[in-house]
């Protein structure tokens, strides 16, 4: 049998150095929000998305990155080639459903107090 092999992830340190950046940027908007409390609220928010979309600037330079941008644009194709079921079809099958769920929770219904009514005789 054949042994499988690891793939090995090598970090470029280019990568490393952007995702200590990010971590030192999204570490300085949890505390600069505590320390910046008097702030106006808007204001803190508008700094807080200007991290945040440099963040993921920044994501997107390095190898995982691209990475998970190569799969959503793939998972994005895959959408497309779904074939999605017609209205018609989709309140069949909901109405199915239901009538289902009704039928068994009857059933359970039922089952449960004949036990019941048995259990009570036993005990009385």
């Amino acid at each position: 049998m054949r042994s499988l092999q690891q793939k090995t992830t090598k970090f470029s340190k280019k990568d490393v150095s952007l995702w200590f950046l990010i971590a030192a940027i999204l570490l300085g908007l949890v505390s600069g929000d505590l320390y910046f409390s008097a702030l106006n609220a808007s204001l803190k928010w508008m700094l807080a998305l200007l991290m945040i979309l440099i963040s993921l600037g920044m994501l997107a330079l390095t190898q995982q990155g691209k990475n998970i941008g190569t799969f959503i644009k793939e998972a994005h194709r895959e959408l497309k080639k779904v074939v999605w079921p017609s209205r018609k079809e989709t309140l069949q099958t909901s109405f199915l459903i239901f009538l289902v769920v009704l039928i068994i929770s009857l059933i359970l219904w039922g089952v449960d107090s004949v036990f019941s009514l048995l259990i009570s005789s036993i005990l009385v």
